[in-house]
């Protein structure tokens, strides 16, 4: 008798611990793309914001745009997982960036750069699980 009682119930506990991995990995692996998203794009920021202080334009540019490719191709996933709104708000400043550059203002285009790069950073560390960030 206590033989049929544990079969079932070592099932359900199998059954458990499946779901449970399915249920963190689906949280963790959003996570940690995100953040390497955001590191991938911060290097690029970086080259981009040291091109466009020396007012090499043709370079910033093509810095830039290999930025936006980057972004675009990443920014559906990111939007699965993170307010929209947050999303819309860095496309914004990468959009300002690149008219900085086409009017070869260096000011607005490094700000506009830098607070792309700060609006990532901020949603990537939003995500991270951290208790302060589940509570």
């Amino acid at each position: 008798m206590k033989k049929k009682m544990l079969k079932p119930m070592l099932g359900f506990a199998v059954m458990l611990l499946i779901l449970l991995a399915i249920v963190i990995s689906v949280t963790v692996f959003p996570v940690q793309h995100i953040q390497h998203t955001q590191n991938e794009i911060q290097s690029r920021v970086d080259d981009a914001l040291d091109l466009i202080v020396a007012e090499d334009w043709e370079a910033s540019q093509a810095k830039v745009e290999e930025i936006r490719h980057y972004w675009d191709d990443e920014q559906d996933f990111w939007e699965v997982f993170v307010d929209h709104r947050h999303t819309d708000e860095a496309d914004q400043r990468l959009a300002a960036c690149e008219i900085g550059i086409q009017l070869q203002n260096k000011e607005d285009a490094a700000a506009s750069l830098k607070d792309f790069s700060v609006i990532l950073a901020r949603i990537s560390d939003l995500e991270k699980l951290e208790l302060h960030n589940i509570l």
